[in-house]
């Protein structure tokens, strides 16, 4: 693991603010990505985003790309990418990796934090399985994500300090010493997206300047005139809380990810350490699903009878374990030969998982688990039905509707509170080339319909959810064509991002595209065109974090497309 660069550099940034130089830096506060999928409903929709919106497209681009030193195996590389704060400002996300290693790397340049190798006990995939520390790594993840912080209340105005700027910041000259923050650097003009309604322009006076500094730093003294509105509209002195630093920001909790012999690793958001004893979680050389952590309890799916075990459900509470004492206890269930599914959960906790086709009882199956236990409550069959992905989870008025999708791209909805019959059932899709669908998103736009998207090997498919009394069922909607095996598409801000990933199953692969659609409409709002070379495996995702869309090439390259804000160096 590459410790010196990520030790360096937060070094270098805490000696920066210990002796007060002059860098002040503040990010736009959003709901980041803790989990595959964005939630524990594995909607992939993100609902607010501070950058990206419909009618500013034009200024979407590539930001920054960064080559990962892995090994691929069997045709994948990279997973998706959760992320979580390390402290002074810096947002790192957390990616799986085909070379039993997890990686972090800075969501505002790409530079590679850490490159953890898990050493000791590595236990190579089968010939055909994934490797297990491939599974996208997951953070807590709320039942329902929280809200994003209000635009105007943390100081958004003209002439007082701003807390959700993407970036502010002054850097000297060399031999100039210890630069002041620049004059306006921390004030939005009137009218932009950053000012609150009622902004008055900053005036350029030094007290003005010194006036709105000193209450963004320490939330001292009064309130700076024309701050745009009362202190208490703002949630506290300065919108921070009290907080004196500068650089303030909070680290998240540990990132838990998997290696290769099974072992779940707690890892500390700065270095990706073990910031717990490793935990026995899975059987050596399975494949996994990607993780999810709800209620304090990691829930990992095994797959393909990788590590000559069966398939099945696992779910561990991680804890500190003392010297001599006994590892957490590991709970499973069993699935036989049949593969089963990260489980998605609805906003009062109730875990539903599906089951793919195979020998055993739970084979062709939406089943109700108990998240503690995995004692199963109850379940909906299929023969031959061969669920692919996780189900995706909308509440609709006062039900759950569970949306799960079958190997030939039949969708059956059903009501979480009773199983036992699908409450619609879609056509089959038009597939090719053994290509198997990558997963369901589903979203609400602003009149409250909720859309599915679905995908075959050319299309991304939106659909309406039509309610009618009790019951329910989808009608098209729009849809993009001429993909090559499109990945499960994202939707942030109303905007839906769809990767023609190039991985076809058979026949040369081809080259990666990226899109971005209007949710409602499906008109084509930008495209990368040929920016990216090489495809995207079909065992990779796209992820999104503030202002950007990213994903992995089949050569271990990080792109990432987004807004175009000051990142910091």
């Amino acid at each position: 693991m590459d410790y010196k660069i990520t030790r360096n550099v937060l070094m270098v940034a805490m000696a920066c603010s210990a002796t007060g130089l002059a860098m002040a830096q503040f990010r736009l506060a959003q709901t980041e990505a803790t989990t595959a999928r964005f939630d524990a409903q594995h909607t992939g929709w993100i609902p607010v985003d501070r950058a990206i919106e419909a009618d500013r497209m034009n200024e979407f681009s590539l930001q920054w790309k960064t080559k990962i030193e892995n090994a691929p195996s069997n045709d994948s590389a990279l997973s998706g990418g959760v992320v979580a704060g390390a402290g002074l400002g810096i947002k790192l996300a957390h990616i799986g990796a085909s070379g039993n290693r997890t990686i972090a790397i800075d969501m505002d340049t790409g530079h590679v934090f850490s490159n953890r190798v898990y050493s000791g006990g590595g236990v190579a995939p089968g010939a055909k399985c994934l490797a297990a520390s491939l599974a996208t790594p997951t953070l807590e993840t709320p039942l329902t994500p929280a809200p994003a912080p209000p635009l105007s209340p943390d100081g958004q105005s003209a002439t007082g300090p701003n807390t959700q700027l993407p970036y502010s910041s002054a850097i000297g000259e060399p031999g100039e010493g210890i630069s002041p923050i620049k004059r306006g650097a921390m004030f939005a003009a009137p009218g932009s997206f950053y000012a609150r309604a009622d902004a008055t322009p900053y005036d350029g006076t030094a007290a003005s300047e010194s006036a709105g500094i000193e209450y963004a730093e320490h939330g001292s003294g009064s309130v700076p005139a024309g701050f745009g509105g009362e202190a208490a509209a703002r949630g506290g002195a300065g919108g921070r809380a009290g907080a004196a630093p500068i650089f303030a920001a909070r680290a998240g909790g540990a990132t838990y990810a998997l290696s290769n012999d099974g072992v779940l690793h707690a890892l500390t958001p700065r270095d990706e350490l073990d910031g717990q004893q490793p935990m026995p979680f899975l059987p050596a050389g399975s494949q996994s699903s990607d993780l999810i952590m709800v209620n304090g309890t990691v829930y990992a799916a095994t797959m393909n009878g990788c590590g000559n075990r069966e398939n099945g459900l696992y779910s561990i509470k991680p804890a500190a374990t003392p010297a001599g004492g006994a590892f957490p206890k590991v709970n499973s269930w069993m699935t036989g030969t049949a593969n089963p599914h990260t489980p998605s959960f609805t906003a009062h906790g109730a875990m539903f998982v599906t089951v793919g086709s195979g020998a055993g009882e739970f084979a062709d199956s939406v089943v109700l688990l108990d998240p503690d236990t995995l004692e199963v409550k109850s379940k909906f069959t299929l023969a031959g039905a061969n669920f692919v992905s996780s189900p995706t989870i909308m509440r609709i008025g006062d039900r759950d509707i569970i949306a799960a999708q079958a190997a030939d791209g039949r969708i059956f909805l059903l009501d979480g509170a009773s199983l036992s019959m699908p409450l619609y059932v879609s056509t089959p899709a038009a597939n090719s080339n053994g290509y198997r669908p990558a997963g369901l998103a589903a979203w609400r736009d602003s009149s409250g319909t909720f859309w599915l998207l679905s995908t075959n090997s050319a299309s991304v498919v939106a659909r309406k959810v039509n309610t009618s009394g009790s019951s329910i069922s989808l009608s098209d909607g729009w849809f993009v064509g001429n993909l090559n095996a499109p990945l499960a598409p994202l939707v942030v801000n109303g905007v839906v991002f769809i990767l023609s990933s190039g991985d076809a199953a058979s026949g040369a692969k081809g080259t990666a595209q990226l899109y971005a659609v209007d949710g409602v409409t499906g008109k084509t709002l930008w495209t990368s065109g040929k920016t990216i070379a090489g495809y995207v495996p079909r065992t990779s995702e796209l992820w999104n974090s503030l202002g950007q869309i990213l994903f992995a090439t089949s050569d271990n390259t990080i792109y990432a497309f987004g807004m175009n804000l000051e990142r910091h160096l």
